[in-house]
């Protein structure tokens, strides 16, 4: 079992982008969510995320795609990670990577998660998690919504803060 998680996209049409790090998901955009204990269905009804859930959002800080911003929005409760030393919210991630490239049609992210960035979960045969993709499509400038959305999700619901929905993903050798 490799000691990163990897994960990649294709999206189509122009890619657009924002300044802000927090507003980076207004931009033609990814959203990364895990559930790390895949243990949101264990609940009667929808409570958000909870203390182990991860949210990520992947996006261009320049025009050229040169430099790509992965901005850490939400993370588990530190004593599940790594106590004091345990990554904070809102911050970029310096322990995700991602490249992106252009194609002749839209563009491709590819993204590297650490171990670090998805603790608790540790990544082994058997192990279960919850994770939910989000794509923006935003071609206008100054819009505050993106246009359009492609995610995970089969319902139509967003996946922001309902990981009862999120597909859940079985690691086998």
């Amino acid at each position: 079992m490799s000691s990163e998680t990897s994960a990649g996209t294709a999206c189509s049409g122009n890619c657009r982008r924002r300044s802000h790090s927090k507003d980076g998901w207004r931009n033609d955009s990814l959203q990364v969510f895990f559930d790390t204990g895949a243990n949101a269905r264990d609940h009667d009804k929808p409570c958000g995320t909870d203390s182990d859930d991860w949210s990520y959002g992947i996006f261009l800080q320049d025009a050229a795609g040169q430099n790509v911003a992965v901005y850490r929005y939400a993370v588990p409760d530190g004593q599940l990670t790594l106590g004091v030393d345990a990554a904070k919210a809102h911050p970029l991630a310096d322990d995700v990577t991602c490249a992106f490239r252009k194609t002749p049609d839209g563009y491709v992210y590819e993204l590297a998660f650490s171990p670090r960035s998805t603790l608790p979960l540790r990544p082994q045969p058997g192990q279960s998690f919850g994770m939910a993709i989000l794509i923006n499509d935003s071609d206008e400038n100054g819009a505050t919504e993106p246009r359009s959305r492609l995610s995970s999700n089969t319902d139509g619901v967003m996946p922001n803060d309902r990981p009862d929905l999120w597909p859940l993903i079985l690691l086998a050798k």
